[in-house]
C-alpha cells in the first residue's frame, strides 16, 4: 500500500513523525523528522522510498557523500548458514526465480557468495560461487582455481568467445569428461578458417603461431605450406615444407643458410625412395641416398666420426669367431714414416732415398719401406731399423710378427736374413738365420756399406 503522512504519522508517533510538507506522488518526497522537529535521512512519497535524499528517482534509493550502503546482517554467530539474501521472483508464479546469497564458509569471520537461477522447468540451482578465499566456480560450488569452469557434462562448451553475436563463430574452451580430452574449438565452419597467437612487441600485436583450417601450424609464417611450418628471418632454426622440405638454421635465403638438412621422397619407377641431404650452406653437401637394396650412401663429403675412441658398431652382426674381442672400427689413417737404420743402438750415415708408408685399421698397422743406398760409417752392433709409426703392442698383446723383406747389394753372409717386429718398441730386429732355423743378430760386420732394404708387414699397435 502507499505510505502517507498521516499513516506514517500515527504509527512511529513516538519516534518519527512527518513534517509539515504534503507528501506527494512525484519525486519530491517529505522528510521524517524526529520529536525534536529534526529533519532525519529518510524521505517518503507515495511512490518511492529515499535514504539520504529527499527526490529519490528509483523505488528504493539510498545515498551518502561515500556511497550509499546497505547493510544486510545475520545475529547468529555461526560458521554456517545465511549472512543475508537478495531474492528476486514473480509473485503470480514463483516468488523466488533467482537469488544472491551470503553465506558462513566454515567460520564466523568468512562468508562466500552464491548466484542461483531457475530455469524453466527446473528448480532453482547454483550457478556461481565465490569463495571467502576469491576463488570463483561457475558450475561448481568447490572451485579449485581462481577461475573455475565446470560444464558439469561431456560435450558442453566451457568457454565460447564471439563478438558477431552468432554462436557459429568464435572459439570455443572445453573439456570431454567422458574420454579425458580437453579441446580448443575454432566455431566456424568454413574452409578458411584460421586460430592465431599475437603477442605484443613495443606496443605492437606481432602474429607467432598460425592454425589453419587444413591443421597445418606456422611459427613465424601466417600461411604455413605443411603440417609444421617454421621460419625465421634471423640466425635461427626453422622449418621449411616447401619443394626443399628443409630444417634450417642461418638467414631467409638458402645461401646465407650455415646448415640446412633436407629430406627428399621420390618415386623411383615402381619403389619409393627416401635421400636425406646435410649440408653448410650451399656447399659441403653430405647426401645419404636410399636405394633398392636400403642401403645408405653418403655421397659428396666426408663421414666424420666427431669423438676420440667412437667408430662404426659391428655388433649387429652374429657371425662371431669364438675368441672374438671387439666389434667398433674406431680408427683409420694414412702415411708416411721415417726409417732410422742403426747398429748397436746408433743411427748409421744417411740415406740416399727412402720411400715408407703405413695404414692403420683400427689397431692393426700395415707398413712398407725401401730403404736406399745406406751409408755406413763406423758404428758396430746389432742391425736394426727404427722410426714405425706406431708402438708395437706387448708379447702377451700379440707384439711379435715377421716381417717380407728384400736386401741387395750388401749382403755379405750366407745364411738366410729375416726381419722381425720387436714388442713394445717402434723397432725392426734384422737376424741372420741358418737353414735349421738357429738366428743371431745381424751386425755391422755382416752389412756393406750402400745396402738397400725392402720390408713390408703389419702387426699390432698398442
Amino acid at each position: 500500500m502507499a505510505l502517507t503522512g498521516s499513516s506514517i504519522a500515527s504509527t512511529y508517533l513516538k519516534l518519527l513523525r512527518a513534517n509539515s510538507d504534503t507528501m506527494g506522488a512525484d519525486d519530491t518526497a517529505s522528510y521524517i523528522q524526529d520529536s525534536a522537529d529534526t529533519d532525519s535521512a529518510l524521505s517518503i512519497s507515495t511512490t518511492r522510498v529515499g535514504i539520504g535524499t529527499d527526490s529519490p528517482s528509483k523505488q528504493f534509493q539510498v545515498e551518502g557523500s561515500s556511497g550509499g550502503v546497505i547493510s544486510i546482517n545475520t545475529s547468529a554467530s555461526a560458521s554456517s548458514g545465511y549472512c543475508g539474501r537478495l531474492v528476486f521472483g514473480n509473485d503470480g508464479t514463483d516468488d523466488v526465480l533467482a537469488d544472491i546469497n551470503a553465506i558462513q564458509d566454515g567460520a564466523t569471520d568468512a562468508a562466500k557468495l552464491q548466484f542461483r537461477t531457475e530455469a524453466t522447468g527446473e528448480g532453482i540451482s547454483t550457478r556461481m560461487t565465490i569463495k571467502s578465499t576469491g576463488l570463483i566456480g561457475i558450475g561448481t560450488a568447490a572451485p579449485a582455481a581462481l577461475l573455475h569452469l565446470d560444464a558439469n557434462t561431456a560435450y558442453t562448451d566451457g568457454i565460447m568467445l564471439s563478438n558477431s553475436g552468432s554462436v557459429t563463430t568464435g572459439l570455443s574452451v572445453w573439456y570431454d569428461n567422458s574420454n579425458n580430452i580437453s579441446y580448443i574449438d575454432g566455431r566456424w565452419d568454413h574452409a578458411n578458417d584460421i586460430m592465431k597467437f599475437r603477442m605484443k612487441a613495443n606496443g605492437t600485436p606481432v602474429e607467432v603461431m598460425t592454425f589453419d583450417s587444413a591443421g597445418n601450424v606456422g611459427i613465424g609464417n601466417s600461411t604455413p605450406l605443411g603440417p609444421l611450418d617454421v621460419q625465421s628471418d634471423g640466425a635461427g632454426w626453422y622449418v621449411s615444407p616447401n619443394a626443399h622440405n628443409s630444417i634450417n638454421r642461418g638467414g631467409a635465403d638458402t645461401e646465407d643458410l650455415d646448415l640446412w638438412i633436407n629430406y627428399h621422397g621420390y618415386n623411383d619407377g615402381a619403389t619409393r625412395r627416401r635421400d636425406l641431404r646435410v649440408g653448410n650452406g650451399m656447399e659441403g653437401v653430405i647426401a645419404f641416398f636410399d636405394s633398392s637394396s636400403g642401403d645408405v650412401t653418403v655421397s659428396t663429403g666426408n663421414l666424420v666420426i666427431g669423438a676420440n675412441g667412437k667408430g662404426i658398431d659391428f655388433s649387429a652382426n652374429t657371425s662371431d669367431a669364438g675368441g672374438m674381442t671387439a666389434e667398433i672400427l674406431d680408427d683409420y689413417e694414412e702415411g708416411t714414416w721415417n726409417a732410422v737404420v742403426k747398429a748397436g743402438g746408433t743411427s748409421l750415415g744417411a740415406i740416399t732415398t727412402e720411400t715408407c708408408r703405413y695404414t692403420k685399421i683400427g689397431n692393426r698397422v700395415f707398413f712398407s719401406g725401401w730403404i736406399n743406398e745406406i751409408t755406413k760409417n763406423s758404428e758396430t752392433g746389432a742391425i736394426s731399423i727404427d722410426g714405425l709409426p706406431f708402438t708395437i703392442a706387448t708379447a702377451a698383446n700379440g707384439g711379435y710378427a715377421a716381417v717380407s723383406h728384400w736386401a741387395y747389394d750388401g749382403i755379405s753372409f750366407a745364411n738366410m736374413l729375416t726381419v722381425r717386429t720387436d714388442a713394445n718398441s717402434t723397432t725392426l730386429l734384422l737376424q741372420e738365420t741358418t737353414e735349421g732355423g738357429v738366428g743371431g743378430s745381424l751386425t755391422d760386420a755382416e752389412i756393406a756399406n750402400n745396402i738397400n732394404l725392402m720390408v713390408s708387414g703389419h702387426y699390432i699397435a698398442a
